[in-house]
């Protein structure tokens, strides 16, 4: 009796062990939904619909792009860490919207290190230092020289405290020894037409929102915040060039997927997407963007993720940024 006992357990723990490997190989059986915390037509979203239209080829099913604006980011994020671990639902975030809010806000709703898995990182964006036609400076050192002259009375716009272009500039100050002004804006574009006007004198915006301004000689670009000089603007020397030692900031678009993501499905999400960004087609149309494909699969982005918290939690805590919300 006891042997068929024990044959009757090892059979049901087989079948039980065979339909979890047989329901984790299924996978993707019905469509993908990838949620967007920002409205539709800014560079999150563009990069989202581009990866999606590559992945359905690779994953066999449609993936699906979900807008759910609002709350700085909140909102997707929710919905997101709301959802089932079932590898049906995940976001495209970054910088500005899994390192930078929670902090800035002692109330942000979630824990981004629990409640997230990350899954891989597909991109880089950097910052670009760009100021005003008006000021004589024509490179780094001549504005640190000018700024150092005029302590406390030149301004910097960002588009908003805790944003990635005010930490940016925040930790320019740090690095520098000078001293501006922040005035924070509902969005770039504000921010680059006082900029144009001589109202504000510099802005550390990313390089997709500002090529247009730079391109059009609106505004002047006198470094770009990469470890090494863009494709783009090749003629356009990095920070660590310009005499700013150790200056790298970069913006980052990265795949997280919800709190219990099975490791078999993140596994196979991030080799998708590895694929498509390694395409030659997905990597001119991000370029294209102002992007620039940069692939890690799930170790090597979460330990990047990690290093990004430590990093920018130095310089919210030294200069004491919050944001009560």
């Amino acid at each position: 009796m006891a042997w068929l006992v024990k044959c009757a357990l090892g059979a049901a723990c087989a079948f039980f062990l065979s339909a979890g490997a047989m329901a984790q190989e299924a996978w993707p059986a019905r469509p993908i939904r990838m949620i967007v915390a920002y409205p539709a037509g800014g560079v999150i979203d563009l990069l989202t619909r581009v990866l999606s239209e590559r992945l359905r080829d690779r994953l066999g099913q449609p993936v699906v792009v979900e807008n759910r604006p609002g709350g700085n980011g909140v909102i997707g994020m929710q919905e997101l860490v709301r959802s089932a671990p079932d590898g049906y639902s995940f976001t495209l975030g970054g910088l500005g919207g899994q390192v930078l809010p929670p902090l800035v806000n002692r109330n942000f709703p979630f824990d981004v290190v629990h409640d997230l898995t990350p899954v891989a990182k597909v991109a880089e964006f950097v910052n670009s230092l760009v100021v005003s036609n008006e000021l004589p400076a024509r490179n780094v050192q001549e504005f640190i020289a000018l700024a150092k002259s005029r302590p406390g009375r030149m301004d910097f716009g960002s588009t908003g405290v805790g944003a990635s272009n005010h930490l940016t500039a925040v930790l320019f100050m740090m690095t520098t020894g000078t001293r501006f002004e922040h005035v924070p804006y509902r969005g770039s574009a504000a921010s680059l037409t006082d900029l144009r006007a001589g109202r504000i004198q510099m802005v550390f915006d990313n390089l997709p929102s500002a090529l247009p301004a730079i391109q059009s000689g609106g505004v002047r670009i006198l470094a770009v915040t990469s470890r090494n000089r863009i494709p783009q603007l090749p003629e356009v020397p990095t920070m660590i060039e310009s005499g700013v030692p150790d200056f790298v900031v970069t913006s980052w678009a990265s795949v997280f997927g919800p709190r219990g993501l099975p490791d078999a499905i993140r596994d196979r999400m991030a080799a998708a997407l590895l694929a498509v960004v390694a395409e030659p087609e997905t990597q001119a149309r991000l370029r294209g963007m102002g992007l620039e494909p940069a692939g890690a699969g799930p170790a090597e982005f979460a330990a990047f993720f990690h290093a990004e918290l430590a990093r920018w939690k130095n310089v919210v805590d030294s200069n004491n940024i919050r944001v009560e919300e």
